[in-house]
């Protein structure tokens, strides 16, 4: 590189806030997030957000897909509990 550039590897570190100590401005900006993905189509949502953008209802059919019978539920029970619903927290915070 003729102009001396640098490269370096960058940490991207999330960091969840509890609601209630959330600045008036961060409130806003999670409740207006919030009504994009209740009433954003996931078609919509990529096209305008990009590919991870994913609709609530698709959320809301994953967790009743995997979780909807008391006898079957992926999702509750045993060692999936906290990968999966971190999995889905992750993915929901992307959208």
């Amino acid at each position: 590189n003729k102009l001396g550039g640098t490269s370096v590897d960058a940490i991207c570190k999330y960091v969840r806030r509890e609601m209630r100590t959330l600045s008036d401005d961060d409130r806003e900006a999670f409740f207006t997030a919030m009504e994009v993905i209740y009433g954003t189509s996931t078609d919509e949502g990529r096209a305008t957000y990009g590919s991870q953008y994913k609709s609530a209802e698709d959320f809301i059919i994953i967790h009743n897909t995997l979780s909807g019978k008391l006898d079957c539920d992926h999702l509750h029970g045993g060692l999936g509990f906290l990968p999966q619903h971190a999995a889905m927290t992750l993915n929901f915070e992307r959208s």
